[in-house]
């Protein structure tokens, strides 16, 4: 502090008047500096906890919100320093852990810049924090406002890994085109042929196929032109746009999918709860046929649970609840999904694989743990209105055997319904060949 009133009176000239008055002056900047935390200060802050190692740093120059928004001020005026307030190029970090958090939060709260460059920052830190970080904390936070950002870019599938990632000499050339292509749309303006050679690099930046450090790479380098006015063309910068979200896509898809298999339970919970905001009803179902000891999907009829293992899902260790009390809460509170909600075969064969897979955590006292088992059924009951208001296993037992072969009697119906009508509506063609007539018996 005392460094920092020796900046004050420098700043100010020999006088002591004017220091006063220019601290007085700057008094509500600083109340407003210390109550809040940028967006660029805060992405400044990620990248320096965690530089290029996947290790936290102990000792690095992480700036509070008054030393970032005066800092950059003050050494124009004649301090010195990387850290103006301290005097010294970095400074040790007692917990590095917290800092990361307090940042993700602060990155998250924010509402500085444009909107397109925000999401990518975001993007950017959420995904490599959620995957990276050495602290759990931070894997978890990251993951929980990464759950906003899978939802907004509305991700088709489960992450597929590319056959080669592109390395980073080759991103630095697609780069590299882009910002040349960007200079050039600048020098000519929005001449026609500019924004086709802009365009082109665009492509050719959304054609790489990267993994999730390429994506980060090259989410950074676009983030000048998503932030100020270096695009002169609206098209151009909406095509710019479709190229960052592109990325993120990729990155946010390989994130989720890396943290699905996070060794801490807390932090794959957290993967769930991103995952549910992200895919919705077909993670949904998958999960919830994961909730036993094993996956149920291979026991329900007709292959109707093959399509529900696309997101590779395992079952969680009996002893351990954290997943299931994320996956009980969703149905509890969403119901069954659509699909297996419906009076079709499919529908009743999944709802009979939920409601078996509950059943099983619900009554296997010598797996399960108490309080998981208490969860599942009351997810039974919000999703089957039995009406027993009980979590004694035997008064669950007694529903089931009565409610089981119900279920199955009418999967049973429907499948033969349906497999009646796919007979009876094959063509003559499918039925004869191609020509709908019987094929010719062979002339003697």
């Amino acid at each position: 502090m005392r460094q920092s009133l020796c900046a004050l009176r420098r700043v100010g000239g020999a006088g002591s008047r004017s220091s006063v008055a220019f601290a007085l002056a700057l008094a509500p900047a600083v109340a407003l500096g210390f109550g809040c935390r940028s967006g660029e200060q805060a992405s400044r802050n990620l990248d320096t906890l965690m530089g290029s190692e996947e290790r936290l740093a102990y000792v690095g120059n992480v700036q509070s919100p008054f030393e970032f928004l005066f800092g950059g001020l003050f050494r124009k005026v004649g301090v010195t320093g990387e850290n103006w307030f301290t005097g010294k190029a970095s400074d040790p970090i007692p917990d590095p852990t917290d800092a990361v958090v307090d940042n993700l939060l602060a990155l998250a709260a924010t509402g500085d810049g444009p909107r397109a460059w925000r999401e990518a920052v975001e993007v950017r830190h959420f995904a490599r924090y959620a995957a990276e970080c050495p602290a759990a904390l931070g894997r978890e936070r990251a993951l929980l406002e990464l759950a906003v950002h899978g939802e907004r870019l509305g991700l088709a599938g489960p992450y597929v890994a590319p056959a080669r990632a592109a390395n980073a000499e080759e991103l630095r050339v697609r780069i590299a085109s882009l910002v040349d292509a960007a200079a050039g749309l600048r020098a000519r303006g929005a001449a026609a042929t500019a924004l086709a050679d802009f365009s082109a690099a665009c492509d050719v930046l959304a054609a790489a196929e990267v993994d999730l450090a390429g994506g980060r790479r090259a989410l950074a380098a676009l983030a000048p032109f998503l932030r100020g006015g270096a695009l002169p063309s609206s098209e151009a910068r909406a095509r710019l746009v479709q190229v960052s979200e592109s990325l993120q896509r990729r990155v946010v898809g390989e994130a989720l999918a890396r943290a699905l298999q996070d060794p801490t339970p807390f932090v794959r919970a957290a993967a769930y709860r991103a995952c549910l905001a992200t895919y919705g009803e077909p993670f949904l179902v998958e999960a919830a046929l994961c909730l036993g000891v094993r996956p149920t999907q291979p026991f329900l009829p007709g292959g109707h649970g093959e399509p529900y293992t696309r997101f590779g899902l395992a079952s969680e260790p009996p002893d351990v609840g954290e997943v299931r009390r994320v996956v009980c809460n969703a149905l509890a509170t969403g119901g069954l999904p659509e699909v297996a909600r419906g009076e079709d075969a499919r529908g009743l064969a999944l709802r009979f694989g939920v409601y078996v897979t509950l059943l099983q955590v619900a009554t296997r006292f010598d797996a399960f743990d108490s309080e998981s088992r208490a969860q599942a059924m009351l997810t039974l009951e919000a999703l089957s209105g039995a009406g027993l208001d009980s979590i004694r296993e035997e008064a669950w037992d007694r529903w089931w055997r009565g409610v089981g072969p119900e279920l199955e009697a009418r999967f049973k119906a429907a499948a033969a319904e349906e497999a009646a009508g796919e007979r009876e509506s094959e063509t003559p063609q499918q039925a004869g060949g191609a020509s709908g007539r019987p094929p010719m018996e062979p002339q003697g």
